[in-house]
């Protein structure tokens, strides 16, 4: 019983961890998904027969948190991009319509 309570505190902590590199790494894209996805996963993983542990909750929160903070991040990237495109093909145009 003593062996089975420990290997939920370790999965709860390395949910927390995890939690934690996905929040500081979700400015870099690429891994948020990997960071988050291990939280989620060892928070679950913890449970077992009882209900998550405050720090598989913690890891949770803070994967979820990650998420959305990339997402929002790609959003603004993606909006961004599309305004720059499109300034950039009116210069263009522009520049092609003042050579004829």
């Amino acid at each position: 019983m003593n062996n089975i309570k420990a290997s939920s505190n370790g999965l709860s902590l390395a949910s927390l961890i995890f939690g934690i590199l996905a929040v500081l790494g979700s400015f870099m894209m690429f891994t948020t998904p990997i960071f988050s996805g291990l939280a989620i996963t060892f928070a679950w993983l913890s449970r077992g027969d009882k209900k998550l542990s405050n720090q598989a909750i913690a890891g949770n929160i803070l994967a979820i948190i990650a998420i959305v903070i990339s997402l929002i991040i790609f959003i603004m990237l993606l909006f961004y991009m599309i305004v720059w495109a499109a300034e950039g093909l009116d210069a263009l145009f522009y520049t092609f319509e003042q050579l004829l």
